[in-house]
Order: C-alpha cells, then sequence, then structure tokens
C-alpha cells in the first residue's frame, strides 16, 4: 500500500516526510506479522480498538498528520464523503502520524471529526 500510494511530493517538510516513510515502514512490518485485520490503535480516549473488530463492508485506513497541510486540506473533504454516503456501506478509520497527542486530539475537536473512528 505505502510503496503505491505514498507521494512523495505531498510532504514539503522533509523531516516529517522522514518520519512518515518511518512508520509507514513499522505498519508494514506489523503487517507482515499479523496481517491487515492483526492492526489495532488507541482512540482519543485510550480506548484501544483492533480494525477487526469494526463491522462494515469495507473499510477506508487513512494515515495523516495535523502537522501536513495536505492531510488537513483533506480530512473535511473525507467526513463530507463519509457522512453523504446512503446506505452506510464503509467505515473510516484515521490513523494519527502525529507525535503530539494533544495536537492529534485538538484538531479532531476543532474540525468536529466525529464521524470515524480516530487512533494513533
Amino acid at each position: 500500500m505505502a510503496d503505491n500510494f505514498q507521494d512523495p511530493f505531498s510532504c514539503e517538510d522533509q523531516a516529517r516526510k522522514n518520519t512518515i516513510t518511518e512508520e509507514t515502514g513499522e505498519f508494514q512490518e506489523d503487517l507482515g506479522r499479523e496481517g491487515c485485520t492483526g492492526y489495532h490503535g488507541s482512540d482519543p480516549k485510550g480506548k484501544l480498538i483492533r480494525l477487526s473488530e469494526i463491522k462494515s463492508e469495507y473499510t477506508l485506513l487513512v494515515f495523516w498528520s495535523s502537522e501536513c497541510g495536505h492531510c488537513v486540506q483533506m480530512m473535511p473533504q473525507l467526513k463530507e464523503l463519509y457522512e453523504k454516503q446512503k446506505p452506510k456501506r464503509w467505515e473510516v478509520m484515521t490513523v494519527s502520524l502525529d507525535t503530539s497527542r494533544m495536537e492529534w486530539t485538538s484538531f479532531l475537536k476543532e474540525q468536529k471529526l466525529n464521524c470515524s473512528i480516530h487512533l494513533s
């Protein structure tokens, strides 16, 4: 997934780009051990959520950061698209790559992004 869809030009901050590349590599290693359904993370309240627990026909997995301008522009569009789907056939699981929990949760509250599952 990362090899095919990571846009090398979407992140202008080289240090952040390196961090994203490193974290994506760790995710690929996890997938190799557990398979995609074994992926898990903590929501803003600290609850552990596994990808395998999501009960929808399809799940869109989005990796993003509040420090990424492209991501910040994309999230409201994703929210709008999610809210328009009828009937609800797919769920969105966003995975924050933020290093600051406060920046991550503040962005979610500020943008009222309560339409999907948010992990970090």
